[in-house]
C-alpha cells in the first residue's frame, strides 16, 4: 500500500478486491443442456404432487383478504391452481387435454359432528358397497358411522399455460356430475379417420378442450360450474401426445399422486349445492 493510498484512507482489503472484481457471466446454455435432469435422481412419484384446479365461489377462501388462503384477485368464477396459486379468467376459459378418469367416494363427517374429511374410497369397496342412500340427497351415501360419502369424479388432465402442458387434476361432484358424464361420452364418441377412410375410436387425450365456468342456479342459490366450450381439436404437436399418453399412464397406474384432497379447502364441497 503506497503513501498516497493511506493518506487518503483508502481500504484495499482482500474482500473489497474481490467485491471490485466480481461479474456477471452469462450461463453458456450448452453447458447447462450437459445437466439436464441433474438433482432429480432420485427423485420418484412419492416426491411431486399433481395440484388441483379449482373452480371459485363467492364463499371460497381464496376469495377471502381475511383467510390465510387468499389469493390476490381471486374471484368468484375463476379457476385457481391451489399449489401454484395461479388464476384463470373463467370466461375466457383454459386449454386442456383429458388423459385419464376416475371415480371415487369422498368420506366426510358431518358438520354437526365435527366435520372433516375422513377418507376416499373406490366404488367397489365394502365402505360404499355397505353404505345407505341419503335421503336428503341422491347424489349421496350414508355409511354405518352416519358419515357422508360424497360421489366424485376426478379427470386428470394437462393444462396448455403459455403452450406448455402442466398437469393438473379436476373434480366433479353433486350437480357437476352431469357435465362429467356428457364430457366422457363426448369423448367416447370421437373418432380418427384412418387413411384408408375407416376410423377408430380417439383416445382420451388425443384432443384439445376449452374449459370455462358459467353461472348456475337453483332454488338454494347460484354458483360457478364447468361448461366444455366448442369442439375439440386434434392434437399435432408430437411432444405434447407424447406427454399426455405419459400422464395417463402414470395416473392409470396410481402414481400420479395428488396434492392434498380435492375438496378440503374448498369451501363448494361442504354445500351439496355444488
Amino acid at each position: 500500500m503506497t503513501d498516497e493510498t493511506k493518506k487518503k484512507g483508502v481500504n484495499m482489503s482482500n474482500t473489497d478486491i474481490t467485491k471490485k472484481n466480481t461479474g456477471s457471466v452469462p450461463v453458456s446454455l450448452t453447458d447447462m443442456e450437459k445437466f439436464s435432469g441433474a438433482g432429480f435422481e432420485e427423485a420418484n412419484s412419492d416426491s411431486y404432487a399433481i395440484p388441483f384446479l379449482q373452480i371459485l365461489q363467492k364463499m371460497s377462501d381464496q376469495t377471502d383478504p381475511e383467510h390465510a388462503s387468499y389469493i390476490k384477485d381471486a374471484k368468484a368464477g375463476m379457476f385457481a391452481n391451489l399449489t401454484t396459486g395461479k388464476l384463470f379468467d373463467g370466461k375466457q376459459g383454459i386449454q386442456i387435454i383429458p388423459c385419464h378418469y376416475s371415480r371415487k367416494f369422498v368420506e366426510w363427517v358431518p358438520r354437526e359432528k365435527g366435520g372433516g374429511l375422513r377418507g376416499v374410497h373406490m366404488p367397489d369397496s365394502d365402505v360404499v358397497l355397505n353404505a345407505n342412500q341419503s335421503p336428503k340427497n341422491p347424489l349421496e351415501l350414508i355409511t354405518d358411522e352416519g358419515n357422508i360419502l360424497s360421489d366424485t369424479r376426478y379427470h386428470f388432465v394437462l393444462q396448455l399455460v403459455n403452450g406448455q402442458p402442466e398437469p393438473i387434476v379436476l373434480t366433479m361432484k353433486s350437480s357437476q356430475i352431469k357435465k362429467s358424464r356428457s364430457w366422457m361420452t363426448r369423448m367416447q364418441n370421437l373418432t380418427i379417420r384412418r387413411k384408408d377412410g375407416t376410423r377408430f375410436t380417439a383416445p382420451m387425450f388425443s384432443h384439445i378442450w376449452t374449459l370455462t365456468t358459467k353461472q348456475e342456479t337453483n332454488d338454494r342459490g347460484s354458483w360457478y360450474g364447468y361448461f366444455i366450450d366448442g369442439e375439440p381439436v386434434l392434437i399435432e404437436n408430437e411432444n405434447i401426445f407424447k406427454k399426455a399418453q405419459e400422464f395417463r399412464d402414470m395416473a392409470k397406474s396410481g402414481d400420479a399422486k395428488i396434492s392434498g384432497d380435492p375438496l378440503e379447502s374448498d369451501s363448494s364441497s361442504k354445500d351439496s349445492r355444488f
